[in-house]
């Protein structure tokens, strides 16, 4: 534990620094908080367009110096976005008030909105810093009584002043228990999002730190030589990049210590490249990348990263101390039909709806390449642990949580937790069903010696400790290798497969997947058609493993076709969710299963148990691939 209550009731914040900083909205009906990598930039849309109701700035009487004038007369022909995810194509006053903030927010005070709504939680005998980093810069004053008049730059800086100041206010009677008026709304997510994504920022934010005007610091440039002299003559680039171009030390060296800093300035975008020559230096900073980044999690065991500091334990002490106030939780990660637009817009009073800021998941490749590290990281893996025991607490509180949305779809659920189990009966319509039930017969009347056969085994090496040997086989099974029949054989997988009977199979598998994944606008134009029929006779199994990262993948879909099997039968599904138990899935008929891969961090663990006695475990298998898969990492 971070902290206790005291016997008072009130939260010790004494021991709060372990948690970071916090941001601190105090809306006109409520104070809501948050923390970075929690719908940050939705939030700080609803606080610019606040801004720009709330200060008193300059309009016909309350007037620009010469300078500023020359900028707004600088800027006023453009019609841009200027921060507030529209266009500035207002008249006017209206339109120069709005030209005037984005010059306070992006000339004056660079990282105005973070501070404004910042709280730091620090040490025992300064619970709080009223951060006044950005305005209380000698520069960024300088700045601004150069625009403006003094007078009116007095105005502004004590406006900002009183803002800071109730949000440091606001969260300090938050945490004492001490809010009696204003509605508390605390903002949340899923753990393993959040530490993943803010993990893989923090990182880049640390290279980025290593750099010195596209210089490497000592510290890196040591590091990538001593890497390099490690590759053992750039063996792994010889296997891999043969044929795309010839890398020499000096040449690889060339890549990372200048084309590493490029590629941080582009760290959240793969963009499509057909140079090979581009691809190779990609390639070789990736490696580079996925070598390094897990020493870096290592070495952060004392004190976590800016984007990574635990808040589901202080969430749940908060609710706890103020459980006699009004509180609500927003769980942002409830789907792609959350309304946080609309509910932004109430907890501020606006009277006209504010446009939806178009979210961009801009580190997905990075999470699909780097998210298994956070998860095996002893030190974050804990932590996410911890995060997560709190998290299914407060996310199963229906008396708190607020559902902003009318329902929870089932791709937001398998998205979220990386798989869905189903009933087939209650997903498709009753006559799609019947059709199954009518096709059924096509499937399990199919002659296992017609089939073919798929098999992966290993052979145990005589000498401990020697080198073991793997075998693979698909095919029909008297053309395969003897090799498979020896004495010392351990399965990896055995089982029979085929094509699909009848086209109608694949029609009906992608009805199935456009009712899960019902926001993708799947068709058979836009994906592949893999389907096939799989049988699983005595002893077929498959053993533990993940599928790993296939690009353009949707998702793997199961349909089990066993209206004869019992308990005893074995032939299970094998599932190891996130976080959790794991699950036994009989392979009775009807039953539906989806592994998900659209989230970059979903790729669980599964296998099948054997198969027992004379049962014959039938299954339809559809992968579902998206026939265009652009800015992808190979």
């Amino acid at each position: 534990m971070y902290f206790n209550n005291s016997s008072s009731g009130i939260l010790e914040i004494d021991k709060l620094q372990s948690y970071g900083g916090v941001r601190a909205y105090s809306t006109p009906h409520a104070i809501v908080i948050s923390k970075p990598k929690i719908a940050s930039r939705t939030l700080d849309v609803h606080y610019e367009r606040y801004l720009q109701e709330t200060l008193k700035l300059p309009d016909n009487k309350f007037q620009l110096n010469t300078t500023g004038q020359e900028i707004v007369n600088d800027l006023l022909p453009d019609n841009q976005k200027w921060g507030f995810n529209r266009e500035v194509n207002e008249s006017g006053d209206d339109k120069e008030k709005l030209i005037i903030l984005w010059i306070l927010l992006n000339r004056v005070f660079p990282g105005l909105l973070t501070d404004l709504s910042s709280v730091e939680l620090v040490d025992e005998n300064t619970p709080f810093e009223s951060s006044t980093a950005v305005l209380g810069n000698s520069k960024n004053l300088s700045v601004l009584y150069n625009i403006f008049k003094k007078e009116d730059a007095d105005s502004i800086l004590n406006q900002l002043k009183e803002i800071k100041e109730d949000s440091f206010q606001s969260i300090k009677r938050v945490i004492e228990g001490n809010e009696k008026t204003k509605k508390i709304v605390i903002f949340y997510r899923d753990p393993l999002q959040r530490i993943t994504t803010g993990s893989i920022q923090d990182f880049f934010y640390f290279l980025q730190g290593s750099f010195n005007n596209y210089q490497p610091n000592f510290w890196m440039k040591t590091t990538i030589k001593q890497w390099i002299d490690n590759v053992g003559d750039l063996q792994f680039f010889d296997k891999h990049f043969k044929g795309l171009v010839e890398f020499t030390k000096e040449d690889l060296e060339d890549v990372l210590i200048k084309n590493l800093e490029e590629t941080i300035h582009r760290i959240y975008s793969f963009n499509k490249i057909n140079d090979s020559h581009t691809v190779s230096k990609r390639s070789a900073v990736v490696h580079f990348i996925k070598h390094i980044f897990p020493l870096w999690l290592e070495s952060e065991k004392d004190s976590y990263p800016t984007h990574c500091k635990p808040y589901m334990q202080w969430i749940s002490e908060l609710v706890n101390i103020n459980k006699d106030g009004s509180i609500e939780l927003v769980n942002t990660d409830q789907g792609r039909d959350l309304d946080l637009v609309g509910y932004l817009d109430n907890l501020y009073g606006f009277e006209y709806k504010t446009e939806k800021y178009n979210q961009v998941n801009s580190n997905f490749n990075w999470k699909s390449i780097l998210g298994e590290f956070v998860q095996k990281s002893k030190v974050y893996g804990n932590l996410i642990d911890n995060e997560m025991t709190y998290y299914d607490s407060i996310d199963s509180n229906t008396e708190l949580n607020i559902k902003i949305q009318d329902k929870k779809s089932i791709q937001d659920e398998i998205t979220r937790k990386g798989y869905y189990i189903g009933d087939l009966e209650k997903l498709i319509p009753k006559g799609m069903y019947q059709e199954l039930l009518d096709n059924l017969p096509s499937v399990r009347n199919i002659d296992t010696s017609s089939m073919g056969r798929r098999m992966d085994w290993y052979v145990p090496s005589p000498i401990e400790g020697g080198p073991t040997e793997s075998f693979g086989y698909q095919g029909h099974i008297q053309d395969a290798p003897d090799g498979w029949k020896g004495p010392t054989v351990e399965w990896e997988q055995k089982f029979w497969e085929t094509q699909t009977p009848n086209p109608w199979w694949n029609k009906f598998g992608l009805e199935v997947v456009k009712r899960i994944y019902e926001h993708e606008n799947l068709d058979e134009d836009n994906i592949n058609p893999y389907d096939q029929i799989t049988c699983f006779e005595e002893g077929d199994l498959i053993q533990p493993h993940s599928d790993g990262l296939n690009p353009g993948r949707i998702c793997a879909l199961l349909i089990y076709l066993n209206p004869d099997w019992k308990d005893g039968d074995g032939g299970e599904l094998v599932l190891v969710p996130k976080h959790g138990e794991k699950l036994l899935i009989p392979p009775t008929l009807g039953t539906v299963v989806a592994l998900d891969f659209t989230n970059p961090l979903n790729n669980l663990s599964h296998e099948v148990r054997p198969v027992i006695g004379n049962f014959k475990r039938w299954n339809y298998l559809k992968f579902v691939t998206k026939k265009v898969v652009e800015n992808l990492v190979n």
